[in-house]
């Protein structure tokens, strides 16, 4: 199961802090730790064991909206997504995280479909007009 703070914590050194919105974090397979990765309330928390370790800003949190405002971290694995967490719980956005296509999330310009492993957290804002509301 995918855990939301981060902890950043290198194989000979640990550091702490809030995992930023629209943000990504990802690997060529040999950084993180993916075993590692827990939830603790709305943060993600993982450790990496490796160099390569690739992180910045994201959009596409609005594709996501759905009435409530949440903390969603999606999970994925070549490109795939694996695993939505929403804080607070919005099915609705679990739901719009699974019928997007992902492949070509840009991730600091280069398609997310061209990583081995990624983590995307997104605040996703409110939207009172949205049609997937339920």
């Amino acid at each position: 199961m995918w855990f939301l703070s981060l902890l950043l914590a290198c194989a000979t050194q640990a550091a702490s802090s809030p995992a930023p919105g629209d943000w990504f974090y990802a690997d060529r397979g040999d950084a993180i730790d993916w075993s590692s990765i827990r939830f603790d309330g709305a943060d993600v928390v993982f450790r990496t064991i490796g160099e390569g370790l690739e992180s910045g800003p994201v959009q596409g949190a609005a594709l996501l909206a759905c009435g409530t405002a949440t903390r969603a971290t999606l999970a994925f694995a070549e490109g795939v997504l694996v695993d939505v967490v929403t804080v607070p719980a919005l099915p609705c956005v679990e739901a719009a995280a699974q019928a997007i296509d992902w492949a070509e999330l840009q991730l600091d310009g280069e398609p997310l479909g061209e990583r081995v492993h990624a983590l995307v957290v997104y605040d996703v804002p409110a939207e009172a007009s949205c049609s997937s509301c339920s």
